[in-house]
């Protein structure tokens, strides 16, 4: 444990960035801040009793645990209704799973009597609780004075440092005398398990809700198989002292946000907003004037809705209850356009919104087209057919290069028609699901290629 207290003191005493929210307000890491609504209270340094506390306003500072749940059926020890009056008269160690009771440890060795465990200081199975406390969990983790990270465990019951069997290959060298004798061996071994060290490689940070927990950490040590890492705003270090390379920071572009959390699982469909909840409350701190809307941030529009999945997932992954053009509505990895090209809006009369019941509006002059596949060798036939469009062969082919970069969609739709004023439109569509013949769109943003302005468009079919 004295890795970690001199992991914390060199954090505690060189690094100003670590002592401030993302919004840049202070944490007051003497007095600590005010604790969240429930927290376990592990008593004095010599106490070995613990509560489940009822903070009310009082101030402090406390560790927060990040861990992977597990299968429902190893979920023995969780705080509900029934059993909340029991957990504030006092818990009994032995009956944790060994990840909270490892947290407990940790936390006592490091002298902090406080810990938040979401199991255990949110009320299970009541909806009104959990909402508002899963709105709050990015404020939880952003104010903890440390977040211990179980990455090395796929369940609670595993515990915080987990061994697993490392793949080594061995080899004996032998070396030699002058004269030409074998003197000895040295025995040498690779560790050919990647997995064993990088907190991005395990299990936890293949979980939906991790993701928050590990971007606004101020600290966090992880706890991994090879040993534990050190991570804040301003060192990763692994035990040995090297630096360590590590993607858990934050991340201000809310796209690139998505496109990772879109990459993890979540056990629950139904969590894929609210785990993001926590997330979008505090970059608001930042966002003064902006809006936050089913996913999506106003100042983000209509960038946000340039989504496209990369390989299909069964329709029961969709929620119905959130509209179409959000991107949590569907359940699939997803590429958003703006995090791998420049986008430009396209100016003249264009107006986006999101109403109040989820519908996204759209004010602005349509055109009416047909689609039809386009093959490898249709190439030369968009050129004959083109009817003076100026675009080449190669230009189509450059556009679906293009596309296919960030949609990972192996097949396209030529577009063709004409909008107001019968202006011609021609062009190439993905379509996401479903394959239609007929679009009505609107042009609303567009990318600079070779040199002329590549309009992007929503559609509605």
């Amino acid at each position: 444990m004295g890795l970690y207290n001199r992991w914390l003191q060199e954090c505690r005493s060189k690094h100003k960035d670590c002592v401030k929210t993302i919004s840049g307000n202070p944490v007051d890491d003497v007095m600590g801040p005010e604790l969240p609504t429930r927290v376990l209270d592990l008593g004095a340094s010599n106490d070995t009793g613990i509560v489940l506390l009822e903070s009310k306003g009082e101030r402090g500072n406390y560790c927060a645990l990040s861990y992977c749940w597990g299968p429902q059926t190893t979920q023995t020890f969780l705080t509900t209704r029934e059993t909340l009056q029991d957990r504030l008269r006092g818990i009994e160690f032995e009956l944790l799973p060994k990840t909270f009771q490892d947290a407990i440890d940790v936390t006592r060795s490091l002298g902090i009597r406080y810990l938040w465990i979401d199991g255990l200081c949110i009320i299970q199975g009541d909806t009104q609780d959990w909402k508002y406390e899963a709105g709050r969990m990015g404020a939880v983790y952003e104010q903890a004075f440390l977040v211990l990270a179980a990455s090395g465990s796929s369940s609670a019951q595993e515990g915080c440092f987990v061994v697993k069997p490392r793949d080594l290959t061995s080899l004996d060298l032998p070396y030699y005398t002058e004269t030409g004798q074998i003197q000895g061996c040295v025995h040498t071994s690779i560790n050919n398990s990647p997995m064993s060290l990088s907190p991005m490689d395990g299990p936890l940070q293949k979980r939906g809700w991790a993701l928050q927990e590990a971007h606004f950490a101020r600290r966090s040590i992880h706890f991994m198989p090879g040993g534990p890492t050190w991570i804040c705003k301003e060192m990763h270090l692994d035990e040995k002292g090297l630096e360590s390379k590590s993607d858990l920071k934050l991340q201000k572009g809310w796209d690139h946000v998505l496109e990772d959390y879109s990459r993890r699982q979540l056990t629950y469909k139904h969590d894929r907003l609210i785990a993001l909840q926590g997330y979008a409350t505090e970059l608001l701190k930042i966002r003064i004037k902006d809006m936050y809307n089913r996913g999506a941030f106003l100042s983000g529009l209509p960038g946000q809705l340039l989504w496209v999945v990369n390989r299909s997932v069964p329709k029961s992954e969709d929620i119905d209850e959130i509209p179409s053009w959000a991107w949590a509505s569907n359940g699939a990895q997803k590429t958003f356009a703006t995090n791998h090209t420049r986008l430009l809006p396209i100016v003249g009369g264009r107006k986006t919104r999101i109403e109040a019941s989820g519908a996204f509006a759209v004010e602005g002059r349509i055109a009416l087209c047909h689609t039809e596949v386009i093959r490898d060798d249709e190439d030369s036939a968009c050129d004959e057919n083109s009817s003076g469009s100026g675009t080449p062969s190669t230009g189509f082919q450059g556009m679906r290069d293009f596309i296919s970069d960030w949609t990972c969609q192996p097949m396209f739709r030529l577009i063709d028609g004409f909008g107001p004023e019968t202006k011609r439109f021609r062009g190439m569509a993905v379509f996401d699901r479903e394959e239609y013949g007929t679009v009505s769109f609107l042009p609303l943003m567009g990318t600079m290629l070779w040199g002329h302005l590549m309009k992007i468009t929503l559609a509605s079919f």
